[in-house]
């Protein structure tokens, strides 16, 4: 990224550090897309030693997919935080029988599952066309999205959940919808291999297929 903003801000690594500071400051609140574009706007007067010249549209399109895959992972690490305070088993990223991978799947003390869906943004919630499948996957279908994220527009059968880093909170409850046995059998033993191979990996990688 250093070496793409060099020619940018005329070679001032400066500058340079001020644009990565200012991101990095910003990436907690809403979408990461926004950071970079409060960045676009700062004031030049506010920061007379280190100003900046106007950030051509291709750095935001560059930098735009890098700003929203840190919120998603943000967000995870939030929503699993938040999950396992509660009592709940979960992972990321499990692929399912329809050859889908949900983002995170976990598991309660009574073997109830629930499936949570993250959008870093508005764009990405409108872009995605496949989270209605994972509804017959789970006893409960959540949506984990940033504060700043416009609620409403969430089907109202579905859960909200608010994340960042940090940690998360229930927002809405989702609808219950029992499985049927057989898919929750599939589920937890799709979920025991998996969650068993990933910790085997991280023990011996050399047995990694």
């Amino acid at each position: 990224m250093i070496v793409a903003l060099v020619p940018l801000i005329d070679g001032e690594w400066k500058r340079v550090g001020f644009v990565l500071a200012t991101i990095w400051r910003l990436l907690g609140h809403g979408s990461l897309l926004k950071a970079v574009k409060a960045l676009h706007g700062t004031k030049r007067e506010r920061y007379s030693q280190a100003s900046l010249p106007p950030l051509p549209g291709f750095f935001l399109e560059t930098l735009a997919p890098q700003i929203e895959g840190h919120t998603a992972k943000a967000i995870q690490r939030g929503v699993i935080r938040y999950l396992r305070a509660l009592g709940f088993s979960a992972i990321a990223e499990l692929p399912i029988a329809s050859g889908r991978r949900v983002d995170i799947l976990a598991v309660g003390p009574t073997g109830e599952i629930l499936i949570v869906e993250i959008k870093s943004g508005l764009a990405d919630f409108r872009a995605d066309k496949k989270w209605p499948e994972y509804r017959d996957y789970c006893d409960r279908f959540f949506f984990a999205v940033p504060s700043s994220f416009p609620r409403e527009i969430i089907p109202s059968d579905a859960g909200v959940i608010f994340a960042d880093g940090y940690g998360a909170e229930m927002i809405r409850e989702s609808m219950y919808t029992p499985l049927l046995a057989a898919r929750r059998k599939a589920l937890l033993i799709r979920l025991s291999r998996t969650s068993s191979d990933r910790l085997a990996n991280l023990l011996d990688p050399y047995t990694a297929s």
